[in-house]
Order: C-alpha cells, then sequence, then structure tokens
C-alpha cells in the first residue's frame, strides 16, 4: 500500500536521498500490523486498488499515513545503523553536517512515530464504521468493530460505560475479556437459556422493551468486568519467547509513563467492585420484575430468592444474601 517516498512526504518531510529499499523491511512490517487490524483480506483488497471510488481513496490515504509513521517508529534504530563484516556501527555526520539527535529528542520522537501511527490508524477504523456499508469485505470479516457478537459492539457504547478515550484499538484488544466476563461472570446469574435469547435478539436487532431494560445493566457489567479481566492484556505482550511488559523507559517530558504496578491493580480492583455491583443491580432487577422474564424464570440459574445477588470475593462461588 506503501509504495514510494512521495506517499511519506505527504505524510511528513523526508530526505530526497531516502530510498524504499532503505525502508522497505519495515514498511512491510507495518503493513502486517494494519492487515491484522482491518483483516488480511481487506488489506488485500485495498493494497490492489485500482478504482475510482472516493471513500476507497480516502481510507487508503488515512492507512498511508499510519503506515508511514510506524514504519519509523518499527524501523527507527536500524535506520541510523550499518552493518557490515565489522558489525554494527552507527551512521553518523561529522561536524560542520548535519548532527545527530540528543537521546532525548530520539526517545521522544520514535514515541511520537508509534503514537501517531496509531492514532492515524484508530481514525481509519472510526471512518470504516461510517461507511461500513461500502467496506463489504471488512463488514463480514471477524475484525470488523461493529459486530453484533457481544453485548457491547462499539467503541461509543463501551466509552459510555468505561473511558477507554474512544480508542477503538482497545476496543478491539478488549474484545476476548468480554467473552471471558459473560462466561464466568454473567452467564452464572442469568443462565445459558436467558443468554442465548439476549444474543439472539441482539444479533437480529428484536430485543424487546424488557429485555432492552435488562441489557443496559448487563452493559455496566461488561464493561467494568471487561476492564477486570482484560486490562492486564492492555500493559503487556504476549509473544514466542513469553509475556513482556509494555513500558517506555525515558527521562523524557515527551512520553508517558505507565502507573506504577500497584496503581495498575489499584484500578482493576475497582473495576472487578463495580462489575459486582452491577452484578447485584442486575440481580434485582430481574427479580423484582421476574414476571417479564419467563426464559430466566424457568432456567436453572433462577433461585426464587427475591434477595440480591453476590459473588465472594476472591472466588467464583455464587451465592443470594
Amino acid at each position: 500500500m506503501l509504495t514510494n517516498i512521495n506517499t511519506i512526504n505527504e505524510t511528513f518531510p523526508v530526505s530526497k536521498s531516502l530510498t524504499v529499499e532503505k525502508v522497505g523491511a519495515f514498511i512491510e512490517d507495518a503493513e502486517n500490523i494494519i492487515a491484522k487490524v482491518i483483516s488480511e483480506d481487506f488489506y488485500n483488497e485495498l493494497d490492489n486498488y485500482t478504482g475510482s471510488n472516493v471513500i476507497y481513496l480516502t481510507l487508503i490515504k488515512k492507512l498511508q499515513k499510519s503506515i508511514a509513521n510506524l514504519t519509523f517508529y518499527i524501523g527507527y534504530e536500524l535506520i541510523n545503523t550499518h552493518i557490515s563484516n565489522q558489525g554494527f556501527q552507527r551512521l553518523e555526520t561529522g561536524k560542520g553536517g548535519k548532527q545527530p539527535l540528543y537521546q532525548r529528542q530520539e526517545i521522544a520522537l520514535k514515541n511520537k512515530f508509534k503514537t501517531t501511527g496509531y492514532l492515524k490508524l484508530d481514525t481509519a477504523l472510526q471512518y470504516m464504521e461510517l461507511n461500513k456499508d461500502t467496506f463489504t469485505v471488512w463488514k463480514s470479516s471477524d475484525e470488523y468493530t461493529l459486530s453484533k457478537d457481544n453485548f457491547i459492539n462499539s467503541t461509543i457504547e463501551f466509552n459510555k460505560i468505561y473511558i477507554i478515550n474512544a480508542s477503538r484499538l482497545v476496543f478491539l484488544k478488549l474484545r476476548p475479556a468480554q467473552a471471558l466476563t459473560e462466561d464466568f461472570d454473567l452467564i452464572p446469574l442469568i443462565g445459558r437459556e436467558f443468554f442465548d435469547e439476549l444474543k439472539t435478539q441482539i444479533k437480529t436487532d428484536t430485543l424487546t422493551t424488557e429485555n432492552l431494560n435488562a441489557v443496559n445493566y448487563i452493559k455496566k457489567v461488561i464493561a467494568f468486568g471487561t476492564i477486570f479481566r482484560g486490562g492486564i492484556s492492555l500493559i503487556s505482550n504476549l509473544t514466542e519467547t513469553g509475556i513482556f511488559k509494555i513500558e517506555n523507559s525515558s527521562n523524557s517530558n515527551y512520553t508517558k509513563q505507565l502507573h506504577a504496578n500497584e496503581i495498575i491493580f489499584k484500578l482493576l480492583e475497582e473495576a472487578e467492585k463495580n462489575m459486582n455491583y452491577y452484578l447485584k443491580i442486575l440481580s434485582g432487577f430481574l427479580k423484582q420484575n421476574i414476571i417479564n422474564y419467563t426464559t430466566y424464570s424457568e432456567s436453572s440459574a433462577y433461585d426464587g430468592n427475591v434477595n440480591m445477588y453476590f459473588r465472594t470475593k476472591g472466588t467464583e462461588k455464587v451465592i443470594s444474601l
């Protein structure tokens, strides 16, 4: 998708001496990141697009800006390196010419490429959502950001309950944790039968008024439960060599540092607390309006106790008070 330096130059100015060959490997790595987010099939469609549809061309431009920034983030160190039989040497200009950046400038610039690259990608995803009916290949893929597989099916919905800065990338990364919250926290309370009924109605846009009221409580359970169960994934990276913590180690004023571990775990603990609170509210609501929820009342999950639901801390045990 990014095939020439002129395209990079439209994103930020680069020297005329820079060649595609110099950064080609890093462009490929950046493009792989994009393909994983928007689906390989849709990426290939865009990469081979030769038409004149303005919506398609606009999206391609947006993704090219993301790729350009991610290219220099990924290749930052090696672009400044010469590899030969003598090993690795840093490329520097002598006195009187262009001087290398100070270390703090290098760190700030690299982080700028990373942040801008992912923000541009998030902007492209937003544009894709606005034009979802045009991008049919993406809409039919597993990477579609507005799928109806969950109780919370869009970044905006999630952000209204728990602020994730309306980041579609964060929303996509947390999607597996939604499923975990459904399995471990929601289904034990409402039962598989009622769960399936709600899911079917969500997918077919046929939610009854009563079920919509229940889903509004469920969304709060899911949002906080997702942060509790998936928050660690936002600060860690699972690779073929193990799990690593993601952090920016720098004294630069231009980079954001992650919270200390104790603050992170405090946020997760607070999310768990809020999830359990909304589980109680949901349980009370369903039982107080049981006449409207026949599927739930006839399931094994319903115990007939009109008191509140409660999950004992540190366990998966479910009881009623």
